[in-house]
């Protein structure tokens, strides 16, 4: 292998990791060194974790055979004694070697592979040909250009075009290199230095007393209460059907189809606090939080980095700019782009970027103006805005403050539990989840309405959520070879929670459905608004809100046969007809009986057959 080109053969890293070897011996084996890279910051730990050396002029002696040839043709047994050996690993290899003189201070550059790293303080490593790139993160950046013992250093503005240009005319005419390779190489560190990488997370070793626990929490036939309770003991009460429908998203994770959840509501009315306690529930490997997506910001994570994870944005104006990305993800559960880049040859190429799924996703707004190509991917979740919801929050806060645990402390029934213990145990009872393929045999049995083409994707919704009932409840669950068996249970937790979600007008509200629902019962004349308030029992402004939300959507019509003061409103023509409705978990067991006399859907109230 010629110095920078393509990668190392095996012969050849094998030949180099026993160079590092030598050298790391050779700087034990001469103090006088050690107060140089003392006087550096360097510790005996971060020799040992860098794997600093000392070249003295010995390796040439040593090496032998294959091994030598192979040192050979990288050009390292031509290296003079003296020298300081700091290796640019990566954890596949080893990018290049820089070089320190202790005689003159003098530093020089042998690039061995092309590739980028990134270190744990985010400094950015490049190398290209025979060229190393290091640009060290801060809020004025320095890049440094490297090849062999020359150098040029520069505070460019990556992001800018005429700043990469300036930095490829200068470095170029410094170091005597082409100028075109030089604005490639730039075009890769900037895609390189977006790019994505995130602290990997270490995961706890479970105990066997902690898989106990988690194990029999995931055998508790009334799991999604548990849930409910849990998340009430650390300070966040009432919710209770939209605390287990996210998490319900949260564990669709683990399924190739996730599932999607937008939380829409008043502002004030606890949005941020359901997403930030389903993150708090579910192990942090499995979910990442963001407060902002740019629209290209999700090609520069890393290529897996999503894949089977939850993505929260806070605040959906955080991500209108993605849009047309979150969709491609959420359907597709695939991102790929293509952009051209130079190539060092004075022409430009294509380059393609991919981001796998799937990814289950959940966000929130206050807007109702949102796209319904967006809405229609999400199961769309409304807070509870009443009095009584608002006295348990205020009661809570009074609980909190009473006892001196502040804003973030237990509910007035908490039981106790230090908040890292619960979500310990949550965290185990994920991580003890297999994502394991689902079979529903009874889907051929369910009914859907069908009066509108939202109602395809509706129905997949359900059937992905029963899916997702099925992995939470596995340890409940037959199995039919290695496939979990949804039973008539997920079926009934899941029409319990989204019974009166699923077929709705996707861009309603929770008080328009309710009002489009009670005027759909049966063919009525037209009505004012009054008369709704009268029948419905709701303020001038609730029942006004509600009605022109219908009006604005086209559902309701002014009749023009009243035209005069009390204005009138009647359905469009064809939205009347009575509401459809899911089937009752009791209806599906009557069905399936008739048909085969009995069905063996449990022998227990956990749905698991004993």
């Amino acid at each position: 292998m010629a110095e920078g080109n393509g990668s190392m053969t095996p012969g050849q890293t094998k030949a180099l990791r026993a160079a590092i070897e030598h050298w790391q011996r050779r700087l034990k084996e001469h103090p006088e060194v050690h107060p140089w890279l003392q006087e550096r910051g360097y510790t005996s730990e971060r020799l040992e974790a860098e794997r600093i050396g000392y070249s003295d002029g010995t390796l040439a002696e040593i090496a032998q055979g294959e091994e030598r040839e192979a040192l050979d043709g990288m050009g390292l047994l031509k290296e003079n004694g003296g020298r300081l050996v700091f290796p640019l690993l990566t954890g596949t290899g080893c990018l290049a070697l820089r070089m320190v003189s202790l005689e003159d201070g003098a530093e020089s550059v042998r690039v061995l592979t092309e590739g980028a790293h990134r270190t744990p303080d985010g400094t950015v490593h490049l190398t290209r040909g025979k060229r190393l790139y290091t640009l060290r993160a801060g809020s004025k950046p320095v890049l440094r250009l490297q090849q062999g013992s020359a150098a040029y250093t520069d505070r460019p503005d990556l992001a800018s075009a005429s700043s990469r240009r300036r930095f490829a005319k200068d470095a170029a005419g410094t170091l005597g290199l082409a100028r075109n390779a030089i604005q490639a190489d730039l075009d890769a560190l900037l895609l390189e230095s977006e790019r994505t990488h995130p602290t990997t997370v270490q995961v706890p070793v479970m105990s066997q007393e902690h898989k106990r626990e988690a194990l029999a929490l995931l055998k508790d036939p009334d799991l999604l209460t548990r849930l409910a309770d849990d998340m009430t003991a650390l300070g966040y009460v009432g919710e209770a059907r939209n605390k287990k429908i996210a998490y319900l998203i949260a564990t669709s994770r683990m399924l190739e189809k996730p599932l999607s959840g937008l939380v829409r509501s008043a502002a004030g009315s606890g949005k941020s606090a359901l997403l930030e306690k389903t993150a708090a529930f579910m192990p942090p490997e499995a979910v990442h939080v963001m407060s902002r997506l740019s629209p290209q910001a999700l090609f520069y994570m890393d290529a897996a980095h999503l894949r089977h994870r939850l993505l929260i944005v806070d605040e959906r104006a955080g991500s209108e700019s993605a849009d047309y990305s979150l969709r491609t993800l959420q359907s597709q559960q695939k991102l790929s782009l293509a952009f051209p880049v130079r190539d060092g040859q004075g022409g430009t190429r294509t380059q393609i970027v991919s981001i796998e799924g799937p990814v289950a996703y959940l966000e929130s707004t206050t807007s109702r103006d949102v796209n319904p190509e967006n809405l229609s991917r999400c199961l769309i979740l409304e807070m509870d805005e009443s009095a009584e919801q608002t006295q348990r929050v205020q009661e809570c806060q009074r609980h909190a403050w009473s006892n001196g645990l502040g804003p973030n402390g237990h509910g007035p029934n908490g039981h106790g539990k230090r908040t890292s213990e619960i979500t310990r145990l949550w965290h185990n009872a994920q991580r003890l989840l297999e994502p394991l393929p689902v079979r529903i045999p009874y889907a051929p049995h369910l009914t859907f309405p069908s009066w509108s083409v939202q109602a395809r994707r509706d129905q997949g919704k359900l059937l992905t959520a029963i899916a997702a009932s099925a992995i939470l409840h596995q340890h409940q669950r037959e199995r039919d070879g290695k496939a979990i068996v949804a039973s008539l249970d997920d079926y009934g937790i899941v029409h319990g929670l989204l019974a009166d979600i699923l077929g709705q007008e996707a861009e309603l509200s929770a008080h328009a459905q309710t009002l489009f629902d009670h005027l759909r019962q049966g063919v009525r004349a037209p009505f004012t608004r009054r008369e709704l308030m009268n029948e419905l029992g709701w303020s001038y402004r609730k029942t006004y809100g509600a009605l022109h939300e219908l009006l604005r959507v086209e559902i309701l019509a002014a009749d023009p046969v009243h035209p005069g003061s009390a204005r009138r409103f009647a359905l469009a023509e064809y939205r009347v007809r009575p509401p459809a409705r899911l089937l009752a978990p009791d209806a599906i067991r009557t069905r399936l009986s008739d048909l085969s006399g009995t069905y063996p859907d449990s022998s227990g109230p956990n749905g698991a057959k004993g």
